[in-house]
């Protein structure tokens, strides 16, 4: 029986590669009958038919505090759950071998979204007779009594094995079963398996023909601010800070395109950006990758990156790209950490385009370790198949 990756066709399209990585992992393990099971409903990596709905959404509910918030996110949740989610993972598991739920930072707490998904997910599985194995999660230092109270079902319950991304969220795990008055599992740490990007989608031919290509990764402030940063200059401002790094960039010798993961809001905000800027020959704007394999070569095509979301960072050092990663989230810190390369994180809120544009000098002058990198992909392949090792016939 096929075991079911957990997985999101989320138009972010760094949750995918997270499932793509894992799937090539597993079939390189001669294990080739894992499935995906979308947690959110979705059938594919599309871009969002109206994409200006999540971005309002998004800013209805970080202006709300936290315990309206949870509700209003609940409230709307909870039909889809009941009427479609719960149904369509009833009949997926009925004839599976187990449940991953591998990668990305699902043990957060988002207005309740992961919490309450994965809360669902893991009854249906109990209810199936299907083991769950945490692989490669990322877990945020603080939770919501609400998000706390969702979690400790499944943290508590019959895991078959538990691993998070890296010591950080090894750390804040811990603190959590401790605050649930519970002795943790065994927590092992295995890197993202986006770490072997490169050695699963292959090389990929530098595009740039005159100046370096530096590929500046867009993310809506809404996005970044529902996930906790804190990020207070209101939106035009944010997107002023974007065109100013963007000219900084012209000015001293590369090349900028903007780019993004794939989500909406960034899309709409990378597309008004270069309406304003590349008139100007400051920016150019890079198509938006269709799947995460797309995605994956599109950064391999550049110079550098420099970049708030943590996959766009996790694959260019994978490639060997030298980065810059735009802080907004401690999980971008312990990245940083992690590859041995913290002088290469900046603000988030862009504030500072001098120190943004040194760190790149730097990243260019000291390149990613070729060992180091090595070593982060083999574990990131190991810690999948040691996970999917706990499943019948892994």
């Amino acid at each position: 029986m096929p075991v079911l990756a957990a997985v999101m066709y989320s138009p972010n399209l760094g949750d995918g590669l997270i499932a793509e990585c894992i799937t090539r992992i597993a079939a390189q393990g001669g294990m080739e009958s894992l499935r995906w099971l979308d947690i959110a409903g979705r059938q594919g990596f599309a871009a969002p038919k109206r994409p200006g709905l999540r971005a309002a959404a998004l800013g209805i509910l970080e202006r709300l505090p936290r315990p309206a918030a949870n509700l209003t996110a609940r409230a709307a949740l909870e039909p889809a759950l009941r009427l479609k989610l719960r149904p369509t993972w009833r009949e997926s598991l009925a004839c599976s071998g187990g449940v991953l739920i591998g990668g990305g930072q699902l043990l957060a707490d988002s207005s309740l979204n992961f919490p309450l998904k994965l809360n669902a997910l893991y009854d249906e599985a109990r209810q199936a007779g299907a083991p769950v194995a945490l692989h490669g999660v990322g877990v945020s230092a603080r939770w919501s009594p609400a998000a706390r109270h969702l979690f400790e079902d499944m943290l508590t319950g019959e895991l078959a094995f538990v691993s998070v991304r890296d010591d950080a969220s090894r750390e804040n795990l811990i603190r959590h079963f401790a605050e649930m008055g519970v002795s943790p599992p065994p927590i092992e740490v295995f890197p993202d398996p986006a770490f072997a990007a490169a050695d699963l989608f292959g090389s990929a031919a530098k595009l740039g023909q005159g100046r370096p290509r530096i590929g500046l990764g867009v993310t809506h402030p809404a996005a970044l601010r529902t996930h906790g940063a804190k990020i207070s200059v209101p939106d035009a401002e944010f997107a002023r800070r974007y065109g100013v790094l963007a000219r900084r960039l012209s000015e001293a010798g590369y090349e900028a395109v903007l780019f993004t993961n794939g989500a909406g809001e960034d899309e709409r905000l990378a597309a008004a950006l270069a309406a304003e800027f590349g008139m100007k020959g400051r920016v150019t704007l890079a198509p938006r990758a269709a799947d995460p394999v797309g995605l994956a070569g599109r950064i391999a095509g550049f110079d550098g990156v420099i970049a708030h979301r943590l996959h766009a960072n996790i694959v260019s050092f994978s490639y060997g790209i030298p980065q810059v990663g735009l802080g907004w989230d401690p999980k971008l810190e312990a990245f940083f950490a992690q590859t041995g390369r913290p002088d290469s994180l900046c603000a988030g809120d862009l504030s500072d385009p001098d120190a943004i544009l040194a760190a790149l000098h730097g990243a260019f002058d000291a390149p990613v370790d070729a060992d180091r990198r090595k070593k982060l992909a083999d574990e990131a392949k190991t810690g999948v198949l040691r996970a999917l090792s706990v499943f019948p016939g892994g």
